[in-house]
């Protein structure tokens, strides 16, 4: 029995290898009895609606997320900033609860604060836009109401001019900004803090308004798995 928390998995038709591995480690969490799987953000490279699902060729990684909620493990899924139309479709179709970002629990009784992450990289002014742009309702409505082929060639582009806008950046634009950790801590009243986003696994400790607080962050799937195992038991905070 435990806690797994996982993320940037970034599944796309390019990348079976990972929904293999994915695959892979979620009959291994059935087998444990793992208590609750987390996935923070970006399980998908791009997601552009839940009826796409099928037309992408994601069913068979649905179909193992399935599997492993019906086996009794609780399934909690995040938004990322690639799946972020992730709805009520894929929760049905893979037995996820879908998190908001943040979202509070306990892990063992540590009050803990989750993310994706990349709200926490305040000095990207270019994903910030990205992620006012994505988060309006209308904007999403818009986008949804276009054929599947057409949302399809969008999120490639988008893809595309992400890549190139990385380029030439900073690195210290592209991983988060110490102000916004501090302050997700501090808004939070956290102990821990897990998210993802950066592909940068690393265990950091911060100390805050005199409170030492500790951030896990989550690697990438690219080279194999990446999973943070913590605790026995959680619920999520109201």
């Amino acid at each position: 029995m435990g806690l797994c928390f996982i993320a940037d998995l970034h599944l796309s038709p390019a990348r079976r290898d990972i929904e293999r591995r994915l695959a892979d480690f979620l009959r291994g969490a059935r087998d444990c009895k793992t208590e609750s799987l987390f996935i923070l953000g970006d399980l998908f490279d791009f997601w552009i609606g839940d009826d796409a699902a099928d037309f992408l060729g994601h069913g068979p990684a649905l179909d193992a997320l399935r599997k492993t909620s019906d086996s009794g493990v609780r399934l909690f899924v995040m938004r990322g900033n690639r799946d972020f139309l992730l709805g009520e479709g894929f929760c049905r179709r893979s037995g996820a609860q879908l998190l908001d970002d943040p979202a509070l629990v306990t892990v063992d009784g540590r009050r803990t604060v989750l993310c994706h992450g990349d709200s926490l990289c305040a000095d990207d002014a270019a994903h910030q836009e990205f992620r006012r742009r994505t988060g309006d309702a209308e904007w999403r409505k818009k986008f949804l109401a276009r054929g599947m082929e057409e949302r399809l060639a969008l999120a490639q582009e988008a893809r595309r001019q992400s890549a190139a806008g990385h380029h030439g950046k900073p690195a210290a634009a592209l991983d988060v900004n110490a102000a916004a950790v501090e302050e997700t801590f501090r808004r939070s009243e956290a102990e821990w803090m897990i998210h993802g986003h950066t592909h940068r696994p690393a265990t950091h400790r911060h100390t805050v308004d005199g409170r030492q607080c500790t951030r896990f962050v989550l690697g990438d799937w690219f080279g194999g798995e990446s999973v943070l195992r913590l605790g026995a038991r959680s619920h999520l905070v109201a």
